[in-house]
């Protein structure tokens, strides 16, 4: 009896290349007392044979292109008589798999580039496939990018950053007909984009702020906020707020944050893009943030001194007033020339310190007999302030000053004069008294006091020592502060000196006697203005 025949297909790849055929082996059951297989292939849903065999044993090799088939199959017995044909059976000669080998899957490929960048696909090389046929597919917006023809297992494809895809790589048999036996293999990966820029944080302006803010980078999707307090017990910083995913550019202080010195981190993040790197700012808040707190605040900054170093300039438009006695020449001059008075210096002070420092270069001139004369002082000086009030404070100076002191000679009735620069040092010890009027207007009153006569000195006209009794200054201010770096003030000051030195003995018919002292006066009405620059 003839039994039908079981069987198991083995294909392998033909060595030929491009001949688009497998080679396969079909191994069936043996049935007894058969003598002879007999075997008939054809294409499916044809008729015509394309191949008999009539085999002693049940082994089937041969060579087939990719299509589609069937086969039937009997056993003749030892009379060589046939047995039944079977039903045909259906079989398919497939395409090799095909096996992408770069990038891998899940691949994230970093790039330094803004807009596209070249990728690399590679694949098993397929035998007897010439054509290859690449599609690739943005998975964020489920759109095709391209689709190209390869030749060879390789292929660069030039894509847009910042997005992830989905290449597929499909064998092509015949390019003008569309084939089931093609093969598809694909690949998802990433590529990432260049870091994105840092964001410009928007400083904080006033310790009175509410919010702090940031400039929008458009191709950021979220930020990475940090903001830090210092703590000045442990001295080290300490994480308030910690947000991975931050929508929005802006920041709303908490009214329960305390005052201090505070630190903001802002990364921007998007998909696909390397986050940028950190910008930093620190910024200090006051306890208090309540409107009624910033007003008060603003009235107090009025009349405040900028924040750190500071230059000063002024002019001010002079009347002199001058008269000496001088009794070598038995002569008595008074003259008041109108001059003016630059006044140029540095100094500094911190916010909410009391300590600072200051100096500055005071050059007078006077026209004397249609000649230019000037005269200069020098003062150095150690700052302290005391507030009274958020309105008012008190400012003291100590310090060091030296001045050319104009000594005054010359003869009234002839109408001439001069003077002689007599070098003077010695204390100084000043005070303002501010007042604000407003956020933006104070008043000030200022004294001075110079100990000139504190040091020797061998200045006089005749080599003598010049004593200054008298040497004060007083005057009165309003301040207008136009920014936190800018603030101008005009007044007027009023300024006193006197002087004296031992006249030279002499005897004859003229005498002077030991003890006699020549003497002058020096009076100063000032119209000044001054701005005073943050640097």
């Amino acid at each position: 009896m003839i039994k039908t025949l079981g069987f198991v297909i083995v294909f392998f790849f033909q060595t030929v290349v491009f001949s688009q055929t497998r080679v396969l082996e079909m191994e069936f059951d043996q049935v007894e007392d058969a003598s002879l297989y007999e075997f008939e292939f054809r294409i499916q849903g044809e008729s015509k044979l394309i191949k008999v065999l009539s085999l002693k044993n049940p082994v089937v090799e041969m060579e087939l292109p990719y299509n589609h088939y069937e086969f039937r199959q009997r056993t003749r017995d030892q009379r060589k008589v046939p047995g039944p044909w079977s039903a045909w059976e259906k079989f398919t000669v497939t395409v090799p798999e095909i096996k992408i080998t770069n990038p891998a899957e899940k691949m994230r490929i970093e790039t330094d580039s803004f807009d596209f960048e070249k990728i690399s696909i590679n694949w098993n090389p397929n035998p007897g496939i010439a054509t290859y046929q690449i599609t690739a597919m943005d998975i964020r917006t489920n759109q095709e990018v391209l689709t190209q023809i390869s030749r060879t297992n390789q292929v660069e494809l030039e894509l847009p950053v910042a997005s992830e895809y989905k290449v597929s790589v499909k064998t092509i048999l015949d390019e003008n007909v569309a084939s089931d036996l093609e093969q598809t293999a694909s690949v998802q990966f990433s590529v990432i984009a260049e870091a994105l820029e840092k964001p410009d944080i928007i400083s904080v302006k006033s310790e009175y702020s509410r919010k702090i803010s940031w400039e929008k980078n458009n191709l950021a999707e979220s930020y990475q906020v940090l903001l830090e307090r210092y703590d000045r017990v442990q001295k080290r910083w300490r994480p308030l707020m910690v947000a991975n995913d931050f929508k929005g550019t802006e920041l709303k202080f908490n009214p329960q944050w305390g005052g201090g010195q505070y630190r903001l981190k802002v990364g921007a993040k998007a998909p696909f893009r390397k986050q940028s790197d950190f910008e930093v700012d620190n910024f200090e808040l006051a306890s208090v943030r309540t409107p009624a707190a910033e007003y008060n605040a603003s009235v107090t900054k009025s009349i405040d001194r900028i924040n750190g170093f500071y230059a000063q300039a002024s002019w001010l438009i002079t009347q002199f007033s001058m008269s000496s006695l001088v009794h070598e020449s038995h002569t008595t001059t008074r003259v008041k020339p109108l001059g003016g008075t630059l006044r140029v210096g540095t100094g500094y002070f911190k916010s909410n310190y009391s300590w600072g420092f200051s100096g500055f270069l005071n050059s007078s001139h006077v026209i004397l007999n249609d000649q230019n004369k000037a005269f200069n002082s020098l003062d150095l000086n150690a700052l302290y302030r005391y507030k009274f009030t958020y309105r008012d404070e008190l400012r003291l100076s100590l310090g060091l000053s030296h001045k050319e002191l104009p000594v005054l000679y010359g003869d009234e009735q002839m109408n001439q004069s001069g003077f002689h620069k007599a070098n003077v040092s010695g204390p100084r010890l000043a005070m303002e008294y501010w007042y604000s009027l407003g956020p933006q207007v104070g008043l000030q009153m200022n004294y001075s006091q110079n100990f000139y006569s504190f040091f020797e000195n061998q200045s006089a006209p005749n080599g003598r020592r010049v004593k200054v009794p008298t040497s004060f200054q007083l005057g009165m201010m309003m301040s207008y502060k136009f920014n936190d770096t800018v603030t101008a003030l005009i007044g007027v000051t009023h300024q006193e000196e006197s002087y004296e030195y031992e006249a030279t003995e002499r005897s004859g018919a003229d005498p002077i006697v030991a003890g006699t002292l020549n003497n002058g006066f020096l009076k100063a009405d000032y119209i000044g203005l001054m701005v005073e620059i943050g640097l």
